[in-house]
């Protein structure tokens, strides 16, 4: 009993947890009196502050900011901004339009020699694939990004890097590799201080150990991650610690407490929009109705699972895959060929004037 008494507690504590909406606003009031010089980077912080908490606002503000930065041809915001809307198309569960932002967000990096857009494109795409358990597609991207992170030496996207494979090894069931990489990636956010990124490194080590049947572990870490999670700028990852403990929770035999948290998951997750994210809770909340004996309840809340399932167009989404692969490869060609014509004009250089000899 006083083991339930505390959860409850915990899940009252994170019930009252409220945005608070201070840099968002005066963001907006800089809007105001910008110069048309510094809207798409306004515009694109904006859209990145609001990403994971109002992924549809986020949205409107990532399509200004990309048409500011089109408008100025300013190539660096430009790549940022079709990453940005990219991340909030994700979050509404419209992966097809994440898809294509994403596509144009690398290729504009691969134009413009952005190396570290190009990595957070890689990023990008080979996150967006793990959503849908395209596990070797997004392996690939990550190779791919790898020797150039590793060149760069920004340990921010390290971090990205060993989160994500993680997520590839547990999507593969190679748990103990899953965990090993997300530690890192949490080691490596710990010395950047990093506290929103450490929440996410907690949540996905919750996701491992819930996987190795190590529930009281896995309860432990989503209660962490709450606990560094600002719920003003990761509403997307609120929603999905809640369903992660009413899991562990239920696999304990604490079907009251878990069904409480599972129930604030799906509310909050379809307040916000985040498709997926109410799918998840759906899919925990019919478990426990199955389990209690409630058939009817059950069937009705599959039913409510399967219209998500839908809404996210997950066949669209992989014929658009394709497609989009062989666009960026063209782009990489490209891109790979510009850099062997500046590699040749360095020693055509060279040769002229004698440097090096």
């Amino acid at each position: 009993m006083k083991y339930i008494l505390l959860s409850l507690s915990f899940l009252c504590f994170v019930g009252i947890s409220l945005p608070a909406w201070g840099q968002v606003d005066s963001l907006v009031q800089q809007l105001d009196v910008a110069t048309p010089a510094e809207m798409p980077g306004l515009l694109n912080e904006l859209a990145w502050q609001l990403r994971n908490a109002d992924a549809q606002q986020a949205t409107e503000y990532g399509l200004q900011a990309i048409a500011a930065a089109e408008a100025l041809g300013d190539v660096i915001n430009l790549a940022k901004a079709y990453s940005f809307t990219g991340v909030a198309y994700r979050n509404r569960g419209l992966y097809p339009e994440a898809l294509d932002y994403y596509t144009r967000g690398l290729e504009q990096a691969l134009k413009t020699n952005d190396r570290e857009q190009q990595c957070y494109g890689y990023l990008n795409l080979a996150n967006l694939h793990l959503y849908l358990s395209g596990l070797d597609v997004s392996q690939q991207y990550l190779e791919t990004l790898r020797p150039i992170a590793e060149n760069l030496g920004n340990p921010g996207i390290l971090a990205y890097y060993h989160l994500n494979y993680g997520r590839i090894q547990l999507g593969l069931e190679n748990l103990e590799e899953a965990r090993k990489h997300v530690q890192r990636a949490l080691a490596i956010r710990r010395r950047l201080e990093d506290q929103e990124g450490q929440s996410v490194c907690m949540k996905y080590l919750g996701d491992i150990y819930l996987a190795q049947k190590y529930f009281r572990q896995a309860q432990l870490s989503y209660e962490e991650s709450l606990l560094l999670n600002d719920i003003e700028s990761d509403v997307d990852l609120y929603a999905s610690n809640l369903n992660g403990l009413a899991k562990a929770y239920i696999h304990q035999d604490a079907w009251t407490v878990g069904k409480e948290y599972a129930q604030k998951s799906f509310r909050t997750a379809k307040e916000a929009g985040f498709v997926l994210r109410a799918k998840e809770a759906s899919a925990t909340l019919a478990e426990i109705a199955h389990h209690v004996g409630d058939y009817q309840a059950a069937d009705s809340i599959r039913k409510i699972v399967v219209a998500y399932q839908q809404q996210l167009a997950l066949e669209d989404f992989k014929h658009l895959s394709h497609r989009y692969n062989y666009q960026l490869q063209a782009a990489e060609v490209q891109y790979q060929q510009a850099e062997e014509a500046r590699q040749y004009q360095s020693w055509l250089i060279l040769g002229i004037t004698g440097v090096g000899a």
